[in-house]
């Protein structure tokens, strides 16, 4: 098979291709919002064309399948002096390595400072819109560190503004301050997951001393804040306190139906003395007898409370009793019901 597509003298070789193919890339231009699996409907025709054209083993070479490079735009980085760059061959994958804290251009951060180290691991600069030449001079395109539009980051800084570097909101509560000047260690990407194949802690410190020198002598907590909004935030229940105060108010329900109940008892002795009570008749001095409608009146109305309102009262006992078990005993419910949680703690 013939390897000299671009050459018509012969002596190119499939990988000078690729190569010279990688260099014309260079003067391409991306500006799409969204990403697909494959762009390459932002290369010019007549690149599209020798992509078309390459032999088969050398399409391969470019495809990005089975840890060939891939066809993309890659910017060059802006380097501080001190900084040690540590780059893949192809894709947009490095570590900076020292440095000073920064967070766009050079002079950005604690740039200037003394102990404010960083380590600063991206892939995807730019993120979606990465480009091939410069939009405004036409000429390579170079990037800084861009904290919003970078594709995933870890950042470790000895000396940083962690919030106003991402943009977070301070929570104001738990302890949480808008630290400036202070080590931090930042994940970012637009999906993030922590696995262990033990227990998983998130812990705050309290004593000894910080970084920055000075006593850590203030409690902190652990702010779970959803989309970096921090108008509603409220205090986490504390699973074995709240089922302890649910408790109590079953047992506080409880006595209120134990009160109805001894209310029943008596409501239900006056009627039967009401329904059977005589007055003394004026004119003999001898005992009336019962008023017929008070004794119909007196028996029926203790016949409902005796078929309703008792039987209701039980219910309610067995229901009580059932919701305890179900709710708040952990073996109770073959059906999941327990509230507390067999293996998330906090305090």
């Amino acid at each position: 098979m013939s390897t000299d597509v671009f050459a018509s003298d012969g002596a190119t070789s499939i990988l000078d291709t690729v190569a010279t193919l990688q260099e014309e890339i260079l003067n391409l231009n991306l500006a799409k919002t969204a990403k697909g699996a494959r762009r390459t409907s932002d290369l010019p025709v007549a690149t599209r064309a020798k992509l078309k054209n390459l032999p088969e083993d050398a399409k391969v070479r470019v495809s990005g399948v089975a840890g060939y490079p891939s066809v993309e735009p890659l910017p060059i980085f802006v380097k501080q002096e001190a900084e040690k760059l540590l780059s893949a061959d192809y894709g947009s994958a490095d570590i900076v390595l020292g440095g000073t804290d920064r967070n766009a251009a050079r002079g950005s951060g604690y740039a200037g400072d003394t102990q404010a180290a960083k380590i600063d691991m991206v892939v995807g600069r730019g993120g979606s819109n990465t480009r091939f030449l410069d939009a405004t001079t036409g000429g390579s395109s170079y990037i800084d560190p861009d904290f919003e539009k970078d594709s995933a980051r870890i950042y470790m800084s000895q000396k940083s503004k962690m919030h106003e570097y991402f943009n977070l909101k301070a929570a104001i509560k738990g302890g949480d301050v808008a630290a400036e000047g202070s080590s931090a260690v930042v994940i970012k990407a637009d999906n993030v997951g922590l696995i262990s194949r033990g227990a998983l802690k998130l812990t705050t410190l309290y004593g000894g001393e910080k970084s920055t020198g000075g006593s850590n002598d203030s409690y902190s907590g652990i702010i779970l804040m959803a989309n970096n909004d921090n108008s509603d935030l409220q205090p986490l229940v504390k699973g074995t306190s709240l089922l302890n105060a649910l408790r109590s108010m079953v047992d506080l329900i409880d006595d209120v139906r134990s009160i109805l109940v001894s209310f029943l008892d008596m409501q239900m002795d006056f009627n039967t003395k009401l329904m059977n009570h005589k007055h003394i008749s004026p004119f003999n001095a001898e005992n009336t007898s019962e008023s017929p409608d008070l004794m119909v009146a007196a028996m029926l109305h203790n016949a409902n409370l005796m078929a309703k309102t008792f039987t209701s009262l039980k219910s309610t006992a067995m229901n009580l009793a059932n919701h305890e078990k179900d709710f708040f005993e952990k073996w109770g419910s073959s059906e999941g019901k327990y509230i507390l949680s067999d293996f998330n703690y906090t305090n």
